[in-house]
């Protein structure tokens, strides 16, 4: 059903793919060739195809909608990707729609988006000599953590709120000394299982016993709150660090926590 010109675009891509695997083409299509498949020629297909590509949308929308979306994105996309000014396009509008269209899809993806997005920042922030726009460590680290010290049992881990945590700080005379995700506990807790034959009593383990094992000494990173998102970025990507800590540069005490487990670099 495709259109001698997509059909093109379509050969192009496995050409460049040089396989026909899907996924391998799809990574090689064009952004054009998809926002080319909201056009009239396709109205056909998206008469019914419409609420199962895009589930979010209502029953009065369909193709026109997407495309409406689809055509400014792409406009926006082609400019960016050529070097071209942008100064006179309304990017928050822009920026919406973009949430808008993943919304579409996926209202979880989209959620997502807007939470890590860093585009209003940048928008309200002044240039400087750096490039960088002014987003703190504590602007985006998560502020779920469960506190414990060296001497907490296991067995008090399984709290419901120390199970919804992003991680676990030790915290001991007001300084934080350790920190550690549910991944290295679960690999604490595998271990032990397998000594004790699959049999092992909460109660009889503590921090202590999970600080033992070196990767989990050295896997935490402290920063203060106010340090460049960015550069805590940087930390979190050395090889042995696990989870950084943003502390409040006046009393020392956590704030928040960034775990690499939940982040793709």
């Amino acid at each position: 059903m495709l259109t001698p010109e997509s059909l093109g675009a379509l050969d192009k891509a496995m050409e460049r793919a040089r396989s026909n695997e899907r996924g391998k083409v799809i990574a090689e299509l064009t952004f054009d060739f998809w926002s080319n498949l909201f056009r009239n020629e396709y109205a056909d297909l998206w008469r019914t195809k419409s609420n199962i590509a895009f589930p979010g949308l209502s029953h009065d929308q369909g193709r026109h909608e997407i495309q409406s979306l689809v055509r400014e994105i792409n406009r926006f996309r082609n400019r960016v990707a050529h070097h071209e000014p942008i100064l006179d396009m309304n990017v928050p509008d822009i920026q919406s729609k973009i949430i808008k269209l993943v919304e579409l899809r996926c209202e979880v993806t989209a959620n997502w988006m807007r939470h890590h997005a860093t585009v209003n920042i940048v928008m309200r922030s002044r240039p400087n000599l750096s490039g960088s726009a002014p987003v703190s460590l504590a602007s985006r680290a998560d502020p779920r953590f469960y506190v414990v010290s060296r001497a907490t049992s296991l067995i008090e881990l399984c709290r419901e709120e120390a199970q919804s945590c992003a991680a676990f700080v030790c915290v001991e005379d007001g300084q934080a000394t350790a920190a550690f995700s549910h991944q290295q506990l679960s690999n604490y807790l595998t271990l032990k299982a397998f000594e004790f034959d699959g049999l092992i009593d909460l109660n009889d383990h503590s921090i202590e016993d999970v600080l033992t094992d070196p990767a989990v000494g050295m896997g935490f990173r402290t920063l203060p709150a106010d340090t460049s998102f960015f550069e805590a970025i940087k930390v979190l990507k050395e090889p042995k660090t696990r989870v950084v800590v943003a502390l409040d540069r006046d009393q020392g005490m956590p704030v928040g926590v960034m775990v690499r487990a939940h982040r793709r670099y």
